[in-house]
């Protein structure tokens, strides 16, 4: 839902006020009705132009890009040894626990190999 949409929205609900306040002979209720259905009305066409609609999309556009540069930037020397590093510890408790005569001993090792990732 766009702005413009959103204080359409707002101007109804003072529409209503004000038609609750006419109905019932309540003044105050007309007149507050009365008064913020023109400030909503003021707002809407004073401070939405199809013009801040566009920056607000680029901006979210933009947001979604350097979100995704983020997700893609190089890893370093270290995150790269330590994904490495994890890859081969799994590897070889995995064999750990391919293993049938062991038991209990081999499922040890397993966990203790697992527990060696950074």
């Amino acid at each position: 839902m766009n702005s413009f949409q959103w204080g359409v929205i707002h101007c109804l609900a003072w529409v209503v006020c004000l038609a609750d306040g006419w109905i019932l002979h309540n003044h105050v209720l007309f007149l507050v009705g009365l008064f913020f259905l023109f400030y909503s009305l003021w707002k809407v066409t004073m401070s939405i132009t199809p013009e801040d609609e566009e920056f607000e999309r680029i901006e979210k556009a933009q947001g979604w890009r350097k979100r995704q540069i983020e997700e893609l930037k190089p890893k370093t020397a270290q995150e790269f040894y330590d994904e490495l590093r994890n890859t081969v510890l799994e590897e070889v408790a995995v064999e750990f626990d391919k293993m049938r005569g062991g038991g209990d001993t081999t499922a040890s090792f397993a966990v203790f190999i697992r527990g060696l990732k950074k």
